[in-house]
């Protein structure tokens, strides 16, 4: 058995103020089984030695070495259940915690699933003039486009341009994902500075990367990527 380390220790505080007392509990009432069946089994050999190797003929020593023997056994058996309890305390809180992440990416999956592209494009809007609720922090005071440029250099408008960052930064923002919106905020830096269209492409597949579904903005995703093709 491996106890853990202080930081292994420390780490656990992941888990609730209840069940991490109950795991240094554990781990506490474990070591001290351990270390008494350790030295209760070592005294049950030396006192059979004892007993062969004394002149006198003492069985009192048999019947000590067997006592020892099975406290031994018990306090061992007692200490490996207890880690047991206390690995099993970790385990538990561990699969609970995935099986929460993987609920909450469903949840947003779903959401983000019944967004049409005009709700992202208000929703985009209202972050531009400030009225938002619940909206990732990552994503809100993004400016509109400072230099839309490049949009000389293809078929897209300024115009079109901006509408595309607006649905795009209001599908992000009912995603609530950081990275995407990260992966959003690198694309639009790209499209300002106009210089380098596979700076542009790199930064789209990286937001698609992050967050798929934001291919289902059919029209954003056109205008974005009409500037790299």
């Amino acid at each position: 058995m491996d106890y853990p380390s202080n930081d292994g220790i420390a780490e656990m505080r992941i888990l609730s103020p209840k069940d991490y007392d109950k795991y240094m509990d554990y781990m506490g009432e474990s070591k001290s089984y351990g270390i008494v069946g350790y030295c209760v089994s070592m005294a049950a050999p030396a006192a059979w030695c004892f007993y062969i190797f004394i002149p006198q003929n003492n069985e009192a020593l048999l019947y000590v070495g067997a006592i020892c023997a099975v406290l031994g056994a018990v306090s061992i058996i007692r200490c490996r259940r207890l880690f047991a309890q206390a690995t099993d305390l970790v385990d538990d809180f561990h699969r609970h915690r995935t099986k929460k992440r993987e609920e909450d990416e469903k949840d947003m999956r779903d959401k983000i699933n019944q967004i049409s592209e005009s709700d992202a494009l208000a929703a985009g809007r209202a972050i531009n003039s400030g009225n938002f609720e619940n909206i990732s922090n990552s994503v809100i005071n993004f400016a509109p486009l400072s230099n839309a440029t490049i949009s000389n250099q293809v078929g897209v408008s300024e115009e079109a341009l901006n509408e595309a960052f607006d649905t795009l930064r209001g599908f992000v923002a009912a995603s609530g994902s950081e990275e995407a919106a990260s992966q959003l905020k690198q694309l639009q830096k790209a499209v300002e500075d106009g210089a380098d269209k596979s700076a542009v492409a790199r930064a789209w597949t990286g937001l698609v990367a992050a967050l798929p579904s934001v291919t289902s903005m059919a029209k954003a995703a056109d205008a974005i990527m009409k500037v790299f093709t």
